[in-house]
């Protein structure tokens, strides 16, 4: 293995060899990365228009067999409330056979005008009995024909209705036969009285069922329940249903991907059903699709391996042919130098090229800058990524050895009014001015201080400082020269900033509860208004209020005010607050949840007025740039604004129904709601209630409700640790993957990435 090491080093010794192997290698790479790309950009491109292309059809079949199986359900609910069928179920005495032959006849109709069903069942759950067509009335349950299927009724418990595939028993004419059926409970007086079996002619249903002629590529077509099991199949090479169900539960929500199977790599596009949960599958041999591809880049992959091969050869006939007089020359050195003790001019290669090693070294040194390393190990310590003394210790003394055991001082800079700030500012230069705000503060400082600086995001810069002298008996120069710093970033950056400064500290490991106090510090601005140094001796101090600041009873009554068009009550509570606040100075972290309680309170109202929607995590943080003053300007412009508002609606009928609607809505997040329920809640017709809510809130119902579940698990994902699935039947969704397509289509992200990056992506201290 050494030997090949050294012939390796050998063979690219020489600058020419080496520009061969790295253009050869870069051409290699290049083919290889074109050859790959191309191959999986066109399967990605070919999987996804053949997938659009039988999505659509399955959706069009889906939506044929969809809308037979409705109007079974329909007509299955006109049977139920029948009178005949109430009578037959409810009456002790045996129905006499005129009623027997209007209530078959009855039946009869029913198959007649639904071509798609072979027969109608009526089982009597008291009696034992069954009324039929065509089989006629059967007083004894052992003499029916067909009986075995009144056992659905344990799973018709949870579900009003359910299409389920079963087998005919012996004693049935057509023994052993698959026959689809739809079964639905009579409830009467709450009391499942009878239920309803309607028999399906497969062919008649599954008509729409037929694999694509035009097309030269095979396919199959499934139909598989909820469990999995198999309702329908057409095609050729069937593929086992088992197969095909954990393939659809791997995909999650996404309708369509590859799979193996017996050797062949297939592509399944499936389509979920929202009524009967059956999802419709369509299966295409994936090599049929990518053969042209394949061929393509096999060919690519060749010439790129030839590339490879003849840049190989050429560095072997560069170092051999064009180079062996440098070789001879070295090796002649080398003899020298085992053999000689004194300088030779033909040592010239081997002592450049030491020294050209040494400067490449200290080249590659040199760009590891250590500003930059001594950042990251503040940062690290101060977000609690690294916790081990020894190792935190060891760091230390290496990013810093020029600092000395004095204390140590941590600095955060907060841009005042950021959320106004970064409005006018692009997102290019607000790194610039970053950087600006932070050149001011170390230049002010550099005389006297060793400074390190961090950007902790947002609003927010830090910098760990340490005075030169060694002593800590500085702060007033300090605080004074920080105040020069605040008034420079207003006149040269027209930008207005606050500073909070630590207590002094001389143990590397209480970086963090530093970075605690500065920040507390700061967010003392809510008080002392903005371009103030704050420093965390004085609010220690002082202390805060230890009284609780409201309670939620005020803030709704401040709420309520709101909706009913009080303003001046609404506008009288908020100055009671802001004196509240201003004499009492409770802690600012507290003020500041307290005030963005209330405006998120706003906000929703907002959203029942405009039907838009808001950012809760931006809420808190929009405040926390903000002084007490401004924060009770905000409120009361909002306030104002939504009061007039409210109080012009306040006489208006149409307004009314439809907060009642959205109250309605709001109680039942969890439930299986819908447009007609809603309706009725009022109660008026679903048309006029579509009419009247599109007309006050701007949108429809059914889109006004899904934002309200998608809003209110937002909340869930961020205040609780509930699993996905748990949160999607709390928001009223009976399927995660459903929860999660609704999620993302509103929201531009998943649940579980949003909780991520709401919940977890925040600076800890």
């Amino acid at each position: 293995m050494m030997k090949l090491s050294n012939w390796a080093k050998t063979l690219l010794s020489t600058t020419q060899a080496r520009l061969v192997f790295v253009l050869t290698i870069a051409v290699f790479v290049i083919i290889l990365a074109v050859s790959l790309t191309s191959y999986y950009t066109s399967k990605s491109v070919l999987q996804s228009e053949l997938s659009e292309m039988h999505h659509q059809l399955l959706s069009d079949k889906m939506n044929f067999i969809e809308g037979y199986i409705q109007d079974t359900d329909s007509s299955a609910i006109k049977l139920a409330l029948n009178n005949g069928v109430y009578w037959y179920l409810t009456e002790e005495a045996q129905a006499s056979q005129r009623d027997m032959k209007q209530l078959t006849d009855y039946l009869k109709s029913i198959v007649v005008n639904l071509p798609y069903l072979e027969s109608v069942y009526i089982f009597n759950i008291d009696t034992r009995s069954f009324i039929a067509y065509p089989q006629g009335y059967s007083s004894r349950f052992s003499t029916f024909p067909d009986s075995d299927w009144v056992g659905v009724e344990k799973e018709l418990k949870e579900q009003p209705m359910l299409v389920k595939s079963r087998q005919l028993s012996a004693s049935s004419d057509h023994e052993g036969r698959s026959q689809l059926t739809y079964f639905r409970k009579i409830v009467i007086q709450g009391q499942t009285r009878g239920l309803i079996a309607m028999n399906f002619n497969s062919s008649v249903l599954f008509s729409q069922m037929h694999l694509n002629s035009v097309s030269p590529i095979s396919n199959s077509q499934y139909i598989l329940d909820k469990d999995g099991n198999l309702v329908y199949a057409l095609g050729s090479n069937l593929i086992g249903e088992q197969a095909i169900h954990q393939t659809i539960g791997r995909l999650g929500d996404k309708l369509y991907g590859d799979f193996n199977h017996e050797g062949r790599r297939l592509l399944l596009t499936y389509n979920p059903s929202p009524i009967t949960q059956w999802n419709y599958v369509s299966i295409v041999p994936q090599d049929q699709v990518l053969a042209k591809s394949k061929t393509i880049r096999t060919v690519v992959l060749l010439v790129s391996f030839v590339t490879l091969v003849l840049g190989a050869w050429l560095i072997f006939h560069i170092h051999y042919v064009s180079f062996r007089p440098i070789r001879r020359m070295r090796k002649l050195l080398a003899d020298y130098e085992r053999n000689e003790d004194g300088a030779d001019f033909g040592k010239l290669e081997s002592i450049t090229s030491r020294l050209l090693t040494s400067h490449e070294e200290l080249s590659r040194q040199i760009r590891l800058t250590k500003s930059e390393a001594a950042s990251k190990f503040v940062q690290d310590v101060a977000m609690g990524n690294l916790s081990g003394k020894r190792e935190i210790e060891s760091r230390w003394r290496q990013y810093f050895q020029e600092w000395t055991d004095a204390p140590l001082r941590v600095i955060v800079i907060s841009i005042d009014r950021y959320t106004a700030w970064a409005e006018n500012v692009s997102d290019n230069d607000r790194f610039l001015y970053k950087y600006a705000m932070l050149n001011i503060v170390e230049e002010l400082l550099a005389s006297d201080y060793r400074c390190v600086n961090l950007d902790l995001g947002r609003d927010k810069l830090a910098l760990l400082v340490q005075h030169a002298s060694g002593r800590d008996g500085q702060e007033p120069d300090l605080l004074h020269r920080l105040s020069e710093a605040t008034r420079m970033a207003q006149g040269m950056l027209r930008t207005d900033i606050s500073i909070g400064a630590s207590l002094p500290f001389d143990d590397i490991l209480k970086l963090r509860l530093a970075f605690y106090e500065a920040q507390s510090a700061v967010s003392y601005r809510l008080y002392l208004g903005y371009r103030t140094v704050i420093p965390y001796r004085e609010i220690e101090m002082s202390g805060h209020s230890a009284e609780p600041i409201q309670d939620a009873a005020q803030t709704a009554n401040l709420l309520e005010a709101v909706q009913t068009g009080s303003t001046e009550q609404a506008l009288r509570m908020l100055g009671r607050l802001g004196e509240h606040l201003g004499n009492q100075e409770p802690s600012p972290s507290e003020a500041l949840a307290f005030l963005a309680a209330i405006r998120k309170g706003l906000l929703k109202l907002d959203g029942m007025k405009s039907g838009s929607g808001w950012d809760e995590a931006e809420v808190a943080l929009e405040l926390e740039t903000l002084d007490l003053h401004d924060i009770l300007r905000l409120l009361e412009r909002e306030a104002c604004r939504l009061s007039d508002h409210f109080r012009s609606l306040s006489g208006s009928k149409e307004f009314m129904m439809v907060q009642q609607m959205v109250d309605f809505m709001n109680r039942h997040l969890d439930g299986n709601i819908g447009v007609q329920e809603i309706a009725a809640s009022v109660p008026i017709s679903v048309s006029l209630a579509s009419q009247l809510f599109k007309q006050e809130m701007g949108e429809t119902i059914h889109d006004y409700l899904t934002r309200l579940r998608v809003e209110r698990a937002g909340e869930l994902l961020i205040e609780t640790d509930y699993k996905l699935s748990e949160i999607a039947r709390m928001v009223g969704y009976q399927h995660e993957n459903s929860f999660i397509r609704v999620f993302r289509k509103l929201k531009d992200i998943t649940p579980g990435k949003y909780r991520e990056h709401k919940k977890y992506n925040k600076f800890p201290v």
